[in-house]
């Protein structure tokens, strides 16, 4: 489940210094590079509440930066 720990993260209000901004860069690098076509498989082999509560956050992420950057956009313009 990827976004357990994000969401219990938001949760806990104490700084974890592994959560710093300086090492954001590392950890999406190491993210990137364990990602794959066969993860994604594996992982929605299996769909739980937890899963459907995952995939709709990570949908809503999207479109909340989606709808920003639209609008940002327009107000170049």
């Amino acid at each position: 489940m990827l976004l357990i720990p994000l969401i219990l993260s938001m949760l806990n209000r104490q700084f974890r210094s592994q959560d710093s901004p300086a090492l954001w860069r590392k950890h999406i690098s190491h993210w990137r590079s364990n990602f794959g076509i066969k993860m994604v498989k594996q992982w929605l082999s299996c769909l739980s509440l937890f899963k459907v509560l995952e995939i709709f956050l990570l949908i809503t992420i999207a479109l909340a930066w989606i709808i920003s950057l639209i609008k940002e956009i327009g107000e170049l313009n």
